[in-house]
C-alpha cells in the first residue's frame, strides 16, 4: 500500500488494519444487491451501499468484467479441454510416424523391393481406409470416456462401430496372408506409414478447427451500463424514515415509561383505599384546568392574586371547597380551638392550593379568617396574593414581633394573611418556642378561623410541631400521586406525637370509569353563566 498524503493535524494516530479475504468477500456479499429487472427478463442489475461513491462504482465495474470474462472462458472451456488432448496427442503421433517412414525406407533398401503390385495397392488403401476410420473413433472414444458413462447409448453405439471396422480389417488382413512375405512385410510398412500420417494431418485439422472455435466464442452476457452513484440522492441515511422511527420510538418508550410507572407506582384513585386505612375522607376536589394557568403565572409578580376562587369562582374545584367548608363547620365543633392545621405526605400534591382557597371561600360567609404560611423552608403562599416577600412567622417567633406587625390584608374581605417570613436557619426549633403558642392564642382573640399551611409531614417535623398546637388536622393527597403507604406512614408518623388525624381531602380528581361519582365530584357537574 501506497499513500500519497495525509490531511490531519498535528499528532494525529491513524489505525491500518488489514482484514482477511474472506472477511472482506463476506462484508460485500451483505451490502451487494442483485436482483433481475423482470420475471425472465434476462436482465440483471446490481446495487452497492458504500460511503465512498467511487469505490462503490469501482467495485460494481470489476465485478461486472469478471462476471462477463468468466462467461467467456466459460463457453470455450468445452473447446481449449479439446485443443488440450490433441496438442498433447501431436508429438506422440509424429514420432509414430518418423518410426513408420524409417522402418520402410530400411525394408525397401535392404530387400530391393520399391513398390507393391496393383492389387496389393488396393487392398493397402482398404486396410489404410479403414485405420483411418478406427483412428478417428478412438479419438472420439477417449473424449466419450470423459462425458459418458460406458452404458450410455452414444457410447456403446460408438463401440459397435468399432469392432464392425475391426472386423472388416480383419477379413482384408487375410487377403494379405495369401500375398507372398515380400509383399507383405512391404504391405504392412507401407500401412503403418500412411495410416500414422492420415492420423498425424487429422490430428493437425482438428487441432486447428479447435484454436479458432476458442478464439471466436463469444459469452451470452454483456454490460448494459457502467455503474453510477446517485450522489444527489444517498441511499441512507432516509431522513423521513428516520424520523417516522424516531417518533415510532419516542411514543413507545413514553408509553413504556407510563406503564412502568402505574405498575410501580399506584396512586391513589378511589377514596374507598383511604377510609380502608381508618381515616375519612371530607372530600374529593376535581382537577382544575384553570388552576394550572394560575401555577404557570406564580412567579410573574404583577401584584394580582391567584387565588381560584377568586378568578373563577364557579369552578368544579372551588364549588367542592364550599362543601368542605360546610363539613368542617360541624367537625371543628368539638375541637379544642380554632386552628385548621392542613398538611400533606409529600410535595407538589396542592396543599397550599388547599389552604389558600378554603380560606377564601370561608372568608366569604362573613367570618374573619387568618391564614398562616408555616412553610418557613420553602413557603409561596405570598405569590398567590400577589405580594412580596415581608417580615412574616419566623420573624415573630425569632424577634418577638406581635400579630399586628405581620398581618397583612388580601383583595378577599376578612381574610388577612401572615407570610412564612425570610428563611430562617432553624424553623423547627422556632414552633417549639413560647412565641408561637402564644401568637395563636392572641390570633384566636380576633379571628373566626385560622388556617395554618405546613410543611409535608413526612419530610420535615415542622408539621407535627404544628398539628400539637392546632384542634383539627387534616392530610392533603393528589389523586393518582400519594399512595395509601404514604398516607398511611403520615397517619402514624402524626399519631406517635400523640395527634389525630381528622381526615383526608383527595386532590385533583380526575373522571375515570374505576371512580365513583363521589369521587370525582360529580354533584357539581354543571357550571354558573355569569350574564354580563
Amino acid at each position: 500500500m501506497q499513500i500519497a498524503q495525509l490531511d490531519a493535524r498535528p499528532g494525529t494516530e491513524f489505525a491500518l488494519v488489514r482484514n482477511r479475504p474472506q472477511t472482506t468477500a463476506l462484508d460485500y456479499q451483505n451490502r451487494l444487491k442483485v436482483g433481475e429487472a423482470g420475471k425472465d427478463s434476462g436482465i440483471i442489475y446490481m446495487s452497492l451501499e458504500d460511503p465512498d461513491p467511487q469505490l462503490a462504482n469501482q467495485v460494481l465495474d470489476e465485478i461486472s468484467r469478471l462476471y462477463v470474462s468468466q462467461n467467456i472462458q466459460r463457453s470455450s472451456a468445452e473447446a481449449a479441454q479439446r485443443l488440450d488432448f490433441l496438442r498433447s496427442q501431436l508429438p506422440q503421433v509424429r514420432k509414430e510416424l518418423e518410426k513408420a517412414e524409417a522402418a520402410l525406407n530400411a525394408y525397401q533398401t535392404s530387400s530391393k523391393s520399391v513398390d507393391i503390385s496393383i492389387e496389393t495397392k488396393g487392398v493397402l488403401d482398404q486396410i489404410v481406409a479403414l485405420e483411418t476410420q478406427i483412428s478417428e473413433l478412438s479419438l472420439k472414444r477417449v473424449e466419450y470416456d470423459r462425458l459418458y458413462t460406458r452404458e450410455h447409448p452414444t457410447y456403446r453405439t460408438l463401440i459397435t462401430q468399432m469392432n464392425e471396422l475391426q472386423a472388416q480389417k480383419a477379413q482384408l488382413l487375410k487377403k494379405v496372408d495369401a500375398l507372398p512375405m515380400t509383399q507383405q512385410e512391404l504391405l504392412r510398412l507401407q500401412r503403418d506409414m500412411e495410416v500414422t500420417t492420415q492420423t498425424y494431418t487429422l490430428l493437425m485439422n482438428q487441432a486447428q478447427e479447435q484454436d479458432i472455435l476458442r478464439a471466436g466464442t463469444i459469452g451470452n452476457v454483456r454490460i448494459i451500463d457502467n455503474a453510477y452513484s446517485m450522489i444527489e440522492k444517498p441511499s441512507k441515511p432516509v431522513k423521513p424514515l428516520v424520523v417516522a422511527i424516531a417518533i415510532f420510538v419516542g411514543l413507545l418508550v413514553s408509553a413504556a415509561v407510563i406503564l412502568l410507572r402505574q405498575a410501580f407506582y399506584r396512586g391513589v384513585e378511589s377514596p374507598d383505599v383511604i377510609e380502608k386505612l381508618g381515616v375519612p375522607v371530607y372530600a374529593g376536589l376535581p382537577y382544575s384546568a384553570s388552576q394550572d394557568q394560575l401555577n404557570r403565572s406564580r412567579k410573574s409578580r404583577d401584584g394580582k392574586t391567584r387565588l381560584l376562587s377568586l378568578t373563577e369562582p364557579t369552578d368544579l374545584a372551588v364549588e367542592s371547597l364550599r362543601s368542605l367548608r360546610t363539613s368542617l363547620k360541624f367537625a371543628m365543633l368539638e375541637a379544642r380551638n380554632k386552628v385548621l392545621m392542613i398538611t400533606s405526605p409529600t410535595p407538589s400534591v396542592g396543599k397550599s392550593f388547599v389552604s389558600s382557597n378554603l380560606a377564601a371561600v370561608i372568608a366569604q360567609t362573613g367570618q374573619r379568617v387568618l391564614l398562616i404560611d408555616a412553610d418557613m423552608r420553602r413557603g409561596y403562599l405570598h405569590t398567590l396574593f400577589g405580594m412580596a416577600p415581608r417580615h412574616g412567622l419566623s420573624d415573630a417567633l425569632a424577634s418577638g414581633l406581635n400579630l399586628a406587625e405581620i398581618t397583612n390584608r388580601t383583595e378577599q374581605k376578612n381574610l388577612h394573611f401572615i407570610s412564612a417570613g425570610f428563611s430562617a436557619p432553624n424553623p423547627s426549633e422556632l414552633l417549639m418556642h413560647d412565641n408561637f403558642s402564644r401568637l395563636l392564642r392572641e390570633a384566636e382573640k380576633l379571628y373566626d378561623f385560622i388556617i395554618i399551611d405546613t410543611p409535608p409531614v413526612l419530610a420535615v417535623t415542622d408539621a407535627v410541631l404544628v398539628a400539637q398546637q392546632s384542634g383539627t388536622n387534616l392530610l392533603v393527597a393528589r389523586f393518582g400521586l400519594s399512595t395509601s403507604s404514604q398516607i398511611d406512614a403520615s397517619k402514624r408518623r402524626l399519631a406517635q406525637n400523640g395527634v389525630l388525624l381528622k381526615g383526608v381531602i383527595l386532590n385533583a380528581v380526575k373522571r375515570k370509569a374505576s371512580t365513583s361519582p363521589y369521587d370525582s365530584g360529580a354533584y357539581g357537574y354543571y357550571t354558573y353563566t355569569q350574564q354580563a
